[in-house]
């Protein structure tokens, strides 16, 4: 996802460099430095482990961009001050850039992969395999322990924001 963010975005936003910016657990994860939020919040956080993920980032710029380049009208489409500098050189120019990103991406992770061209094979990203890690050991959820006993990390899981237990123990007279 950084590679494609990237190739639509920097035009627009690398000016004031590319860095390690604050996601909402208190690691960094790399970001614009103009605009400081990270390119991706992913399960592992920067290394924290905290369970949450996918609740900042650009990949919401990244569809409504992506609907426009499409010829649809997402809400509050971009103008043409930021239309005008993606990719390379505006709309015409995205996709020869995208292409490229999505060529790079898939190159990196067949390299974390061992070069298996075997997508559904494919068990590592690009960030796992560089920390060493299995997904599962690279998503983990990790508790903080609060005296002297800790608790195991468990897999990372996609579930709700919410969640609530209704009970309806009786009926109620009528």
């Amino acid at each position: 996802m950084p590679e494609l963010i990237r190739s639509v975005y920097d035009r627009l936003l690398a000016g004031g460099g590319v860095g390690s910016v604050g996601n909402n657990g208190g690691a960094t994860d790399p970001g614009y430095s103009i605009l400081p939020m990270q390119f991706v919040n992913t399960p592992n956080s920067g290394g924290q482990h905290l369970g949450s993920a996918y609740d900042g980032g650009y990949e919401g710029y990244l569809v409504k961009t992506l609907a426009q380049l499409r010829g649809q009208k997402p809400a509050a489409p971009f103008g043409t001050v930021v239309t005008g500098t993606w990719c390379t050189s505006g709309p015409a120019s995205c996709r020869a850039s995208i292409d490229a990103a999505l060529a790079r991406t898939y190159d990196a992770l067949r390299t974390a992969n061992g070069g298996s061209t075997d997508v559904a094979s494919w068990t590592s990203s690009t960030v796992s395999h560089a920390a060493g890690q299995t997904m599962p050991q690279f998503d983990a959820i990790a508790y903080r322990a609060l005296g002297v006993i800790g608790q195991p990390n468990i897999d990372w899981q996609n579930r709700p924001t919410f969640q609530q237990v209704v009970q309806f123990p009786r009926h109620r007279p009528r």
